[in-house]
């Protein structure tokens, strides 16, 4: 059932994260009704695409209509667009509705909501749209992208260039949230003012998340520059710094 905090609406984060789960358990044990099940969600989700590939954060479970005007890559969106160039990644390349639906929404992605940090630098954010219109917001959730879009452009070599581009300039971006702050762990999302070149802490917490050092992973492997590695490390001394409890494990921060 879907959760109380949604409206009883799906989320639809939450149905794009269990694709790739669901289908390798049918691969594993033989039983598809898991990855009918998967598919079948998915099948809803093409009925209703919108022509720009962008789909909302929110999705009626009865009727398989949309019901929120929010497009984001961050908390509620994210995992929906990683998971499209995965899902044909696992099929071997074999299900390219999955490649045609990540390239309609990588597109869009590019065209309408990536925008340049200002001040004339390599910078690149993820805005998110609300009633049409642009916010300039980005999540630490949506530094996932430069990897996702580093992984297409590997695999989708006639977009090489212009995905590589654009991997590079949200991942300088999710570093230097990172360098933003005295601790050099990022915030958990970030106001923009573009012309300015500026950028604001919106949310003063840090709770471990994993999607920039992903993002320099991939961004190393694609490229080999020594940068991403180094900022690898950085990331390492000030988690080691900052977060580790002296009982074993690591914490979140609070401002």
């Amino acid at each position: 059932s879907s959760p109380r905090w949604s409206g009883g609406s799906a989320v639809l984060a939450e149905f794009g994260s269990v694709q790739l789960e669901m289908r390798t358990l049918t691969y594993h044990t033989g039983d598809p009704q898991y990855n009918r099940r998967a598919q079948h969600v998915m099948n809803v989700v093409r009925r209703h695409l919108p022509p720009d590939g962008l789909v909302p954060t929110y999705l009626d479970p009865e009727t398989g209509a949309w019901n929120s005007d929010h497009i984001t890559l961050g908390a509620l969106g994210d995992s929906y667009y990683e998971y499209l160039l995965k899902q044909w990644l696992l099929s071997g390349k074999t299900d390219t509705r999955y490649k045609e639906m990540f390239e309609q929404a990588a597109d869009s992605i590019i065209n309408k909501l990536v925008k340049p940090t200002g001040s004339g630098g390599a910078g690149m954010y993820l805005a998110e749209m609300k009633r049409g219109a642009p916010l300039s917001k980005m999540d630490h959730l949506a530094c996932f992208a430069g990897g996702m879009f580093a992984l297409a452009s590997h695999h989708i070599p006639d977009k090489r260039e212009q995905y590589l581009k654009v991997a590079a300039g949200i991942t300088h971006t999710c570093h230097d949230m990172y360098q933003s702050s005295k601790t050099k762990l990022s915030p958990e999302s970030v106001m923009f003012n573009s012309p300015m070149g500026s950028m604001a802490p919106s949310a003063n917490y840090y709770i471990l998340r994993p999607e920039t050092v992903e993002s320099y992973f991939y961004m190393w492997r694609m490229t080999k520059e020594q940068k991403y590695r180094d900022w690898g490390w950085e990331f390492v001394l000030a988690a080691e710094q900052w977060c580790k409890v002296p009982s074993g494990g690591y914490s979140g921060l609070k401002n």
